[in-house]
This record gives structure tokens, sequence and C-alpha cells, in this order.
């Protein structure tokens, strides 16, 4: 516990007063540091002393987080990258799924004509079954 304090009284002195808030924190803690020395001479500690002992190590925590907070900027700020080339594949062809298919034609105009619902299902059927033979037809595998 008087090593902590030492190192506590240290820092006091080589922050000087530009943590004016800080410094009175780190002299509420430097207090109670002396509080509970005194009663570890006298051999009164217990668990009174073990929770002051977790406030203190709790209050120099924040303050230590405080110290490396400050200097930091809350506010993020983007910026451009450059010197960076783009290095993925090249563009699609423009006339990559545009081949209309014929039988895809005529289904649409099927569909178009105003059949019943229950009809228009037995077209696209059909007209998908052809696709598909034609598919085979050019794909023997």
């Amino acid at each position: 516990q008087r090593a902590i304090q030492q190192a506590l009284q240290e820092i006091r002195q080589r922050m000087g007063s530009r943590q004016q808030t800080l410094l009175g924190d780190l002299d509420n803690i430097a207090s109670e540091m002396e509080d509970v020395i005194h009663e570890m001479k006298n051999r009164r500690a217990g668990s009174r002393t073990l929770e002051r002992q977790r406030r203190i190590l709790s209050r120099l925590l924040d303050a230590q987080r405080s110290i490396r907070e400050r200097g930091q900027s809350k506010e993020r700020r983007a910026r451009r990258g450059s010197g960076l080339a783009y290095q993925g594949p090249g563009s699609l062809p423009p006339n990559l799924g545009e081949a209309d298919n014929p039988l895809r034609k005529r289904l649409r105009t099927a569909l178009d004509a105003g059949f019943a619902t229950e009809y228009q299902r037995l077209i696209r059927n059909y007209f998908e079954s052809l696709m598909q033979d034609a598919l085979k037809r050019e794909d023997p595998r």
C-alpha cells in the first residue's frame, strides 16, 4: 500500500497544475490510502479495509483511463484512400444475359394474351419444359 501511495505522489508531482480536477481526486485517494495503511499497522484490517482497497483501485483505474482519454478527440475524421489501385475483375460484358430466347418471347406473348390463371400455369409449364429440352440438346453431357 505504501509503494502505491509513493507512486501516486510521484504522479501528482509530474502532473503539476495541469490537471486540477484529477489532482483533487488523487489527493482524496492518497488520503484514503493513508487510512488503510493506518488500519493495517494497527492490525484492524477487515472487510471494511478490503472494500476501501477495492474502491482505491477502482478510482486509480478511472484516473488512468481519464488521463489516457483526455488527449484523444471523440470525433473521427475520414480520409480518402490514396495510392490504391483497384485490382479486382473487370466489368461484365454489356450484353450479358440480354440474349433473348425465342421460346421465352413466345411465353411472354402467351401470358399477355389474357388466359385464365389455371391456363397460364399450364402454358408456363409447357414452355419451361420446351426450354429444358432445348438446353439438353445444346449441352449433351
